[in-house]
């Protein structure tokens, strides 16, 4: 299956203003080392013991890696903040 990405629109990540940032197809670019500038990263998946999946990215924060979820990231960039303790709804039940 092919990803067509021609309205891909992108968006700085709250909090990490021009060193990352997330598209509205649920993809993350580094822009922190110049020469790479652009570069689209990798997301992890792990299953949880409810059986939901887990789309994670690793960001450095203060020289640390730190795992956010993609779809909170995706929401915070084009929506509004979430409040701590809410989560994302995936309304067509496509857990990734």
């Amino acid at each position: 299956m092919e990803n067509n990405y021609s309205n891909e629109e992108w968006r700085n990540i709250p909090g990490f203003d021009g060193m990352y940032e997330v598209s509205n197809c649920g993809r993350v670019r580094s822009n922190r080392n110049p020469k790479k500038r652009g570069f689209i990263m990798t997301a992890a998946v792990t299953e949880e013991e409810n059986g939901y999946k887990n789309v994670h990215i690793s960001l450095c924060v203060s020289g640390r890696k730190k795992q956010y979820r993609l779809s909170r990231l995706v929401w915070e960039a084009f929506k509004v903040a979430i409040p701590q303790g809410y989560h994302v709804d995936h309304i067509d039940n496509n857990q990734l």
